[in-house]
């Protein structure tokens, strides 16, 4: 009895420690969007409702490339740090969180953002430098918090977070902007960015694993990770399609709308907001999906519902959609939109090694995130010149190979996780490569099911 008793209070305490843990990543995600949401989104509708040309409006889209080079100063996150202060990515947190929170604040004191618009390029250049590296150390912090067959719903958790980020930053702040003005809305978004920071204070770091202790001491090369069996393809082919088409889509919805007519506030309402509640439910259901029915379905859905949303999105270019049907097909695209993002970022969990995870994560995700961010920036250009309907036609064809790319690249070098959901992967390492890499196969390769006889 007293050994069951045992039991039932350590599984209790288990249960509080992940619940703990995926709060924390649900706060640190989706206060990293919050200006980011900002930027892209809300800052887009207000820049176009005061006038400033499309191909001006490129400029903002183009800082996201700043997100996209980050895996140059990744390796620094993951080698230096202050185990000391509670946690190696914990440190740079504690840092990164209020000087993200002060960069708002600033843009915030701007009295005409029209009128230096130069002087806001270059804070929001600042703010996404800073956030891209907040970025790097919250990866890595969920990477070495989570089991492997928590990764689903990890991913569903930081898709969560960014949505939740997006109707803060680019909804929300949005709708104060319409009622309080530049000041009101900016500074609520730097308090609202300030308040992870105590849950950051009180949630310790996991300690290291002596093999991620070992990788993070030796010099590592940050290409190292594409030497993994399908990780160069992957990172390389076919995430970069993937992104392309689905980016080319997204960035055209809010100016499309505000050039029909609707005022920024409806915008927000519509493409933050609403599409993000919806958003944030498929992205939490999404992480359970997989690992009940497996990535590929997942994926398939996700991919018709993301090429029927820009699909239909076509008459609501030509003006002769109602309210509801708008709704419907933006609410359709994020969906599929939200599904899409799940699968590629369980995929890059995947290949991110111990020690090195922050490295690892970015690299994956930077090369494609490049693509994707001057895709969005080419689209917004090539709107400008040529319209809507063939950017928005592009953009389904490219995300509907990206899909078919994906479901060929997990049955050629990863069919053990394709039905089976993430968190079992085994990955084969080049048998070229040497010194970390020999500690990956070993560490990836353990399923949920060796830890836990191993515990027991």
């Amino acid at each position: 009895m007293r050994a069951s008793d045992t039991r039932i209070r350590n599984g209790s305490s288990k249960t509080r420690l992940s619940e703990r843990r995926f709060l924390l990543l649900l706060a640190l995600y989706a206060s990293q969007y919050f200006g980011i949401g900002f930027l892209m989104t809300g800052a887009t509708a207000i820049l176009r409702e005061k006038g400033v040309a499309l191909e001006s409006m490129a400029a903002v889209s183009a800082l996201g490339m700043l997100w996209a080079v980050k895996f140059l100063w990744a390796p620094v996150v993951d080698r230096f740090g202050r185990n000391r202060a509670g946690g190696h990515y914990r440190s740079w947190l504690l840092v990164l969180q209020p000087l993200l929170a002060c960069v708002l604040a600033v843009i915030a004191c701007l009295p005409d953002v029209r009128a230096q618009f130069g002087v806001f390029l270059l804070l929001a250049a600042v703010y996404i430098l800073l956030s891209a590296t907040q970025d790097v150390a919250a990866d890595a912090l969920a990477i070495s918090s989570i089991r492997s067959d928590e990764r689903g719903f990890a991913n569903g958790v930081q898709v969560a977070g960014s949505y939740i980020g997006l109707i803060v930053g680019g909804g929300l702040t949005t709708v104060i902007y319409g009622w309080a003005g530049w000041f009101a809305a900016l500074a609520t978004l730097a308090v609202l960015t300030l308040l992870p920071t105590l849950l950051i204070a009180v949630s310790p770091e996991p300690p290291a694993s002596a093999e991620a202790r070992a990788a993070r001491i030796s010099v590592n090369t940050i290409w190292t990770v594409v030497r993994q069996r399908g990780a160069g393809i992957w990172m390389l082919l076919v995430v970069p399609i993937t992104w392309m088409g689905l980016t080319a889509g997204y960035s055209l919805i809010t100016p499309s709308l505000i050039d029909q007519g609707w005022s920024a506030e409806e915008t927000a309402t519509l493409t933050t907001l609403l599409a993000g509640v919806c958003g944030t439910a498929a992205a939490l259901g999404t992480g359970v999906l997989i690992q009940r029915f497996g990535r590929e379905r997942v994926l398939l859905v996700g991919c018709a519902l993301a090429v029927i949303g820009m699909v239909a999105f076509l008459p609501v270019i030509s003006g002769v959609a109602s309210t509801v049907y708008i709704v419907a097909v933006t609410i359709v695209f994020f969906l599929g939109y939200t599904a899409g993002s799940i699968i590629v970022y369980s995929i890059n969990m995947d290949y991110s090694r111990p020690g090195s995870a922050g490295s690892d994560y970015t690299t994956l995700a930077s090369f494609a995130m490049l693509v994707s961010f001057g895709a969005g920036a080419v689209s917004l250009s090539v709107a400008g010149q040529l319209g809507y309907v063939s950017v928005f036609v592009g953009s389904s064809i490219l995300y509907a190979i990206g899909a078919a790319l994906t479901v060929w690249h997990q049955r050629r070098y990863r069919t053990q996780t394709l039905n089976h959901g993430a968190g079992r992967a085994v990955l084969p390492v080049e048998s070229a490569a040497a010194g970390p890499e020999s500690v990956v196969s070993t560490a990836l390769s353990a399923t949920a099911p060796d830890r836990e006889e191993r515990e027991r």
